[in-house]
């Protein structure tokens, strides 16, 4: 069985807000057995209800080192939806990049239910550096068709530097909270193929601290490479 996994990202357009920092359920609770290597391709849009977002995309390289833990590396990048006025009046566009190092354990040796866990770094093209972590729990039911999959996890995004001044209708600030989200997610993962995996996956985060509630969308692509 195929472990697949990707992530999605928040590029706010009205004023600072730190990238969300969880992981999008794209992987399988059952591993594909050790020593085996997975590639993964992902896209994904993530944005605020009341507006602001982005589009953009993540490589992983994940290993399954024993039968029941996952550990990988992810690289990511996007930008936002909308031009953004920063404090000398000047429009810039939002971008970001990152990279994480993040794992799955099974629980109790179970198929059904892994720990998930993570951490990594994040630069956005206001100059803003951000620390970010996640931990939780991944459910659900493998078989050879379709995997449906539920997370449910804590995330935190920590401002090191909150970066130039930016906001909407002349109202900049480097005000850059810390956030902790409680975060749910549900999709499904398919295989049509012994290599191949195709998973989708819609969530939402709720800020325990925090102002602003997240939203996202994303789709993955796996290759197992051995």
């Amino acid at each position: 069985m195929k472990s697949v996994a990707s992530t999605a990202l928040l590029l706010a357009a009205c004023r600072p807000l730190p990238p969300v920092p969880t992981l999008p359920v794209h992987a399988s609770t059952e591993g594909p057995g050790e020593g085996a290597t997975t590639a993964l391709i992902v896209v994904g849009w993530a944005g605020t209800p009341l507006g602001g977002g982005g589009f953009g995309g993540a490589l992983r390289v994940e290993h399954q080192y024993t039968d029941a833990t996952t550990l990988g590396v992810e690289l990511t990048g996007g930008r936002g939806d909308d031009r953004i006025k920063n404090a000398h009046e000047e429009y810039f566009r939002q971008w970001l990049l990152g990279v994480r190092g993040y794992g799955r354990s099974q629980i109790g040796g179970s198929r059904y239910a892994n720990y998930t866990y993570g951490a990594g770094l994040a630069i956005m093209g206001s100059g803003a550096f951000v620390a970010q972590l996640h931990g939780g729990g991944l459910f659900g039911v493998p078989n050879e068709h379709a995997e449906p999959l539920l997370q449910l996890s804590l995330a935190a995004s920590l401002p090191i530097l909150a970066g130039m001044e930016y906001g909407d209708a002349g109202r900049a600030s480097t005000s850059m909270p810390s956030v902790l989200y409680f975060v749910i997610d549900g999709g499904a993962l398919f295989h049509p193929s012994d290599s191949d995996g195709i998973s989708l996956d819609v969530g939402g985060a709720v800020p325990i601290h925090g102002d602003d509630a997240l939203m996202g969308v994303t789709a993955a692509d796996s290759i197992k490479a051995n």
